[in-house]
């Protein structure tokens, strides 16, 4: 006797729903630069099933954040006076949140971003640097430092 099953409906109604990446985005603020656009177009175009993309600025809104908004992306921003309070605000996000990817987008984002998730062993940090030449010394001395993790 032969029994016959729908084994694509066991498939289906067994199978766990697919894991998606979380992907943290950290930009020094959101507005009309061209890191800050390149970012706001790779956040937007990400397919939502397989990403869960949040950014975070440090220093609040801007202009693309209309950008993001439309993309049903999740903004977040320290804006917070002075520089602890905004590692602490970070750091709280990235303890909460646990993303599996944060990138990085130039300027005190760099430093903040990437020293916050080395601390919370991040194993995927990617960072996005401007032109080298506009750092200043102690971005310069971080960023070498920073990047034996990224």
């Amino acid at each position: 006797m032969i029994c016959e099953t729908n084994v694509d409906s066991q498939l289906s109604s067994t199978a766990p729903a697919p894991r998606r990446t979380r992907i943290l985005q950290v930009v020094p603020s959101l507005d009309y630069r061209g890191h800050h656009r390149q970012m706001a177009m790779v956040s937007a175009h990400l397919p939502r099933d397989r990403f869960d993309v949040r950014v975070i600025s440090l220093r609040g809104m801007g202009p693309i954040s209309n950008t993001l908004q439309e993309a049903k992306v999740q903004i977040l921003h320290t804006d917070t006076r002075g520089r602890g309070r905004t590692l602490q605000r970070l750091s709280s996000i990235v303890k909460q949140w646990s993303p599996h990817i944060v990138h990085t987008w130039g300027g005190s984002a760099d430093i903040a971003g990437r020293a916050i998730a080395v601390r919370h062993r991040i194993s995927n940090i990617v960072a996005t640097s401007c032109n080298e030449r506009w750092m200043s010394s102690a971005n310069l001395i971080s960023d070498c430092v920073l990047r034996r993790w990224t």
